[in-house]
């Protein structure tokens, strides 16, 4: 029985090697063309990717909960200009900075 040795994995090919000498051919001529080290730099590539993207969620994540805290300091420095008095001037620099800070969530 012909094992379709073109179509078998790096892995599976180590495998069948020892057994099936097309197997320890195909393995020897991928060896040799530097196409198993190209399956690992890929394999390592696409780990790369993930990772990255792992990364990304976790910084969407934090960014998130920063903007949820600079939106909550913003609302109990608004509450408090309410709850106390405050001159004009100190009022309207709050609400600049209040602003500008909405403005880069």
């Amino acid at each position: 029985m012909s094992l379709p040795v073109k179509a078998c994995s790096d892995d599976e090919l180590e495998g069948y090697a020892a057994i099936h000498p097309e197997a320890a051919e195909e393995l020897a001529r991928r060896i040799v063309a530097g196409q198993g080290s190209r399956e690992v730099e890929l394999d390592e590539v696409r780990q790369q990717l993930r990772d990255a993207e792992e990364h990304e969620e976790e910084l969407e994540r934090d960014l998130e909960k920063q903007s949820n805290t600079v939106e909550d300091a913003i609302n109990k420095l608004r509450a408090l200009m309410d709850d106390f008095s405050v001159s004009e001037d100190l009022e309207d620099e709050i609400n600049r900075v209040a602003n500008r800070l909405e403005g880069s969530l």
